[in-house]
């Protein structure tokens, strides 16, 4: 496999700060000694933390650019397949967030659907006499908030 090391990238990320300390803790374990599984980089810099803080970073590190998938392998202990992780020789790009829906566009939704609803339900039924008040008192809040 070969490795697509950069060293004046490296040099350029540790010298001017460009990661968090625990990015950059992650990012310095798998340029030294990659490729590695993230389990293998939660046993060496942070065993006393959730895995959780590592296999986080290097998602985080991929969006960045700066760490990519080369492969699996078998975990020793477990058997199951692992990702195995190596640098790249690029900076890092600003981290691309995906945004979903505000509240205020959900609750706006969820009134929109309810009010389409509302007029096929019947109240029969002592539930369904419920929930219509119920709803009816949902939208009202709603009202409040968007």
């Amino acid at each position: 496999m070969t490795r697509r090391t950069s060293i004046e990238a490296y040099r350029t990320i540790e010298s001017e700060g460009l990661l968090s300390r625990r990015r950059w803790e992650v990012y310095d374990f798998v340029y030294r000694f990659g490729p590695v599984t993230a389990k293998q980089i939660w046993k060496a810099i942070a065993p006393n933390a959730a895995t959780g803080s590592v296999t986080t970073r290097c998602s985080e590190l991929q969006r960045m650019g700066i760490l990519e998938e080369v492969g699996e392998t078998a975990d020793a202990v477990t058997g199951m397949q692992a990702i195995l992780w190596d640098v790249t020789d690029a900076l890092p790009r600003k981290e691309q967030k995906v945004h979903g829906p505000t509240k205020r566009q959900i609750i706006s939704r969820l009134r929109n659907l309810i009010e389409e609803v509302r007029p096929f339900i019947k109240p029969q039924t002592d539930r369904s006499k419920r929930w219509l008040e119920q709803t009816a008192s949902v939208l009202d809040e709603s009202k409040k908030i968007v």
